[in-house]
């Protein structure tokens, strides 16, 4: 008959759930603090964007003649293109940082999964 020493598979089991919950938290908190950032960065296009409107209007209605409009749009877009430019290099840095964080992540947890077997093999 086997022998079978349930509280060592009961310490191999409780280490297992403790490493999924660690797992499953640090994924979690890479997601979050993306997602924090990209907000913040789709926050900052829209004001972007509502700001180069009221921009507009204004313009609409102190533009002395055509040229005048012509001119003040053509700021605007300046503006709102070189803006928009920082926000997209934000958002990759953003993006390539995440990148990085979940590769360093999948490698961590894939040399504890191996870990983990050797542990389970062990018992």
């Amino acid at each position: 008959m086997t022998d079978i020493n349930f509280e060592k598979m009961n310490e191999t089991m409780s280490k297992m759930g403790q490493s999924a919950y660690n797992t499953a938290k640090a994924l979690y908190d890479i997601n979050t603090n993306t997602l924090e950032q990209l907000f913040d960065q789709h926050i900052a296009i829209t004001t972007l964007g509502m700001e180069s409107t009221v921009r507009q209007m204004e313009l609409m209605g102190k533009a002395k003649d055509y040229q005048a409009f012509i001119e003040g749009q053509a700021d605007i877009a300046n503006d709102f293109g070189s803006k928009s430019q920082g926000i997209a290099r934000n958002t990759l840095d953003i993006m390539n940082e995440s990148k990085e964080e979940v590769t360093a992540f999948i490698e961590k947890t894939t040399k504890e999964a191996a870990d983990n077997f050797e542990m389970i093999k062990a018992a």
